[in-house]
This record gives C-alpha cells, sequence and structure tokens, in this order.
C-alpha cells in the first residue's frame, strides 16, 4: 500500500470588508492571522498572528518580519529557510483575519 500525502484544496470565501486584501498590494500589519502550510508537511501547518513586534515564530524557521511586508514577500522567506530542511518546499501564506489595520 503506497502512501500518499493528502492534498488539501483550499478554498477561501472569506469575504473582507476591506478590499485591501484583494488587492496584490496588501501589506501585513501586527495583530493579523497568516496561515501557513507547508505541503505533504502536516507538523509545518499552522495558523500565526503577527506580534507586536512584527515578527511571526514558525516551527524550523524561527521568528522572521512579516509587517509591512507583501504576502508573497513572507512565503518567500519561509520557503527560502525551510528549503534547509526540505528541498523544494511548496509554502502557502494566506491573511486569515485583518485585525491590524482594524480600528
Amino acid at each position: 500500500m503506497a502512501l500518499f500525502c493528502t492534498t488539501a484544496i483550499i478554498v477561501s470565501v472569506n469575504l473582507f470588508a476591506n478590499s485591501a486584501v484583494a488587492a496584490d498590494g496588501y501589506r501585513v500589519q501586527a495583530g493579523d492571522s497568516l496561515r501557513i502550510l507547508v505541503w505533504c508537511e502536516e507538523d509545518l501547518q499552522q495558523e500565526v498572528m503577527v506580534r507586536p513586534d512584527g515578527y511571526i515564530s514558525f516551527p524550523r524557521v524561527g521568528d522572521i518580519k512579516a509587517s509591512e511586508r507583501l504576502v508573497d514577500e513572507i512565503r518567500e522567506d519561509l520557503a527560502a529557510a525551510i528549503e534547509d530542511y526540505i528541498p523544494d518546499p511548496v509554502v502557502t501564506v494566506q491573511v486569515v483575519e485583518i485585525i491590524g489595520n482594524g480600528a
């Protein structure tokens, strides 16, 4: 019996009041929640909140700056750091909740 990686297809139907999320130029802020997924690595799938200092913590990576950065920039940094442990990682970063720009 072959062991296959389960692939989760995540369809986000989140409707954000802030249209900046849909735009490519949204910059993550302290207080925002991000979902980070590394394909086929269950221990590297979690939701993290951007701390007041602008950083997030992620296993095998440590702390990386997230605040004032584009989601793609965060994804690229995570993939580069994880590549030391997993060759050619497929990393997804999603904005789950926008709190940093709320009030």
